[in-house]
């Protein structure tokens, strides 16, 4: 369900947004392995969405779970392990143009509660966003298009 939900996210993106490329991206961690078993254990990192203009790259990340919040300590919070996921995108991308501007979204579908969350860190926009599922198609078009504008 998820390689479809993704690829359907990618295909619209692709559709829609000429200007940009669109295509699933491998992410090779920067860190430096004592050994090959070492580096064997070191997870593949592949973005959802990697969108990618002249002036600007955009990382998504689609996450189909109930909600896109925890209770944590009393509080409602991002979920840790996502947070994490699109920071390590964003630390390890390859030295190029974009290293140190790229984009991070977080992109979840709701059918009630909207969510549009941005925060800034080193020069990098990260972003957590809903799309509502219950609505019509038109509607749900503008807000995708809308995540990238």
């Amino acid at each position: 369900m998820q390689l479809v939900r993704d690829d359907a996210a990618r295909l619209f993106c692709y559709r829609i947004h000429s200007d940009y490329q669109v295509k699933r991206e491998n992410i090779y961690w920067r860190w430096i392995a004592a050994d090959q078993v070492a580096a064997g254990f070191l997870p593949k990192m592949q973005t959802d969405i990697s969108l990618t203009s002249p002036t600007r790259k955009i990382i998504i990340d689609c996450k189909f779970t109930p909600e896109a919040t925890q209770h944590n300590y009393e509080a409602e919070t991002l979920r840790s392990s996502h947070l994490y996921q699109i920071h390590a995108y964003l630390s390890n991308l390859d030295e190029d143009k974009f290293a140190e501007t790229c984009e991070g979204m977080l992109l979840y579908p709701t059918m009630d509660v909207p969510l549009s969350l941005t925060y800034m860190d080193k020069g990098r926009k990260i972003g957590a966003r809903t799309i509502s599922l219950n609505q019509p198609w038109p509607s749900i078009h503008t807000e995708l298009l809308a995540l990238v504008a």
